[in-house]
């Protein structure tokens, strides 16, 4: 079973901060290749909406790293 990651974003109209749910890397790197849209949910307002391209480098480089940290596990 895989990993999930995790990340928190903040609701643009209510500006209520929260965790989002976690992806698995297999679908988040099939999300950062293909240019898809990550998007963000708020509990309270109900909203969704599309991360921000900065987040999603900030979440490419969490998977980077984690998959860095697999390799050198295996080596």
């Amino acid at each position: 079973m895989s990993e999930a990651i995790a990340f928190v974003a903040t609701c643009p109209i209510c500006k209520r901060t929260q965790l989002q749910e976690g992806f698995t890397y297999t679908v988040l790197e099939k999300l950062l290749k293909g240019g898809y849209p990550i998007e963000a949910h708020c509990e309270g307002c109900g909203l969704c909406w599309p991360v921000s391209i900065q987040q999603r480098v900030e979440l490419g480089r969490v998977i980077t790293g984690h998959l860095r940290k697999r390799l050198d596990a295996l080596v």
